[in-house]
């Protein structure tokens, strides 16, 4: 089992066997931090998008989106 961009830049056949989902979780008090905006930043950039498409295998439509989980005191 591999992503479909190891098996292009290797040469090798592919099939798709499904998809998968890739977060990243911080502290959401880490999100101010200048390093973090960066990150979200290259995120969403359209050269990260652009060399992602080049590598092939990778969806979009989710990317950047900062999503929240509990309640409680951060």
């Amino acid at each position: 089992m591999g992503v479909y961009s190891a098996a292009h830049a290797m040469g090798l056949d592919f099939i798709p066997v499904g998809e998968e989902e890739y977060d990243f979780a911080m502290r959401l008090d880490t999100l101010e931090m200048p390093e973090m905006k960066s990150f979200l930043r290259l995120l969403t950039s359209e050269a990260f998008r652009a060399q992602l498409e080049k590598l092939g295998g990778y969806t979009f439509n989710q990317i950047g989106t900062i999503k929240t989980i509990g309640t409680g005191p951060v």
